[in-house]
């Protein structure tokens, strides 16, 4: 939607499954450039903040833990720039530091690297998104909770990173009790909590969930009650919640979204958008815009993820290519 003075963030969106050739074929785009594909409907829906997540078991043993690698096929950032370099001459892009702005027609998208570092602790998964930080030095996996903050606090500046938690109280989808959620909260590992549009299940419906051959066990974890429940918390304990899509699809994208004041979000380089993203997220300076995805947009993406799955096929080791420097004023 349309707001006028506004910068809309969408703070979780995949955009697909993975950008491998396996998955651009699986999901529908093997032609065409997905990098285009993805600012043209942000665009079109006026998002012009999006956090494109990367979020994989990786293949590089390092730091105690196995990373995706620079030039992994695995990681998203390092992915568009190679879609960058092939965009019709009237799309311009830069680079700086792991952000990448797109201009078109006088209008500006920016891409954050994002990434979910897949967190083991005492036995089971944990997702812990971050928003900033280093595509080119990612956040190592299965590591415990406690070490992957600390490889965090090491490794990155945190006044240009913004961690929130997913799916609190949903244990079935990687995410802390609202107890540990506010424990870690208060440690200062967390700064906000979100609103995912892929909640679609009613909870006065989620009865459904046992008598819907597959699906049905998924739309147990795809309830809105969940939001309805970190909605409460946020209020109740004064913690930002941003929305977003958690899309895997390119229409995904702005189904959810955080709106801030134009003037708030400084955009002349990385560490200014940053650092500004983040003070305002902290001072709970933005409006959610709520929205959900629909039944056949829902069934669809998890339908290509079944699919994709049982789905073996090689990709080519592919090496992006860097440009680096600061945006342009």
């Amino acid at each position: 939607m349309q707001v006028e003075n506004t910068i809309n963030f969408d703070h979780h969106y995949h955009g697909a499954f993975d950008f491998s050739p396996k998955w651009r074929f699986v999901q529908g785009y093997w032609f065409g450039n997905l990098l285009k594909q993805i600012v043209d409907t942000a665009l079109k829906k006026n998002i012009q903040l999006i956090s494109l997540v990367s979020e994989d078991f990786g293949e590089e043993e390092k730091c105690g833990g196995i990373v995706i690698g620079k030039d992994s096929i695995h990681n998203k950032f390092a992915q568009i720039e190679r879609f960058a370099l092939r965009l019709p001459k009237e799309y311009g892009h830069d680079v700086d530091q792991s952000v990448m702005k797109i201009e078109h027609n006088g209008k500006e998208v920016y891409i954050i690297h994002t990434q979910v570092p897949i967190v083991k602790d005492k036995g089971r998964r944990l997702d812990h998104l971050v928003i900033g930080g280093n595509h080119e030095r990612t956040i190592p996996n299965l590591l415990p909770l406690d070490e992957t903050n600390e490889w965090i606090n090491d490794n990155y500046d945190t006044n240009q990173i913004i961690r929130v938690a997913e799916h609190i109280g949903l244990e079935e989808h990687f995410g802390l009790t609202g107890e540990k959620f506010l424990e870690e909260f208060r440690n200062g590992n967390y700064d906000a909590l979100e609103f995912n549009a892929q909640m679609i299940n009613p909870s006065n419906l989620n009865a459904l969930r046992y008598k819907i051959p597959f699906l049905g066990s998924k739309l147990k974890v795809a309830n809105k009650g969940l939001n309805e429940a970190n909605r409460d918390i946020a209020m109740k304990h004064n913690i930002p919640m941003l929305y977003g899509s958690d899309g895997h699809r390119v229409e995904h994208i702005g189904l959810a979204c955080s709106r801030f004041p134009y003037s708030s979000i400084n955009t002349s380089s990385a560490l200014s958008l940053l650092r500004s993203l983040r003070i305002n997220i902290i001072a709970n300076n933005f409006k959610g815009q709520e929205g959900y995805a629909s039944c056949l947009q829902w069934t669809r993406w998890l339908s290509e993820f079944v699919v994709g799955h049982g789905i073996k096929m090689p990709h080519p080791d592919l090496t992006a290519v860097y440009r680096k420097g600061t945006f342009k004023s």
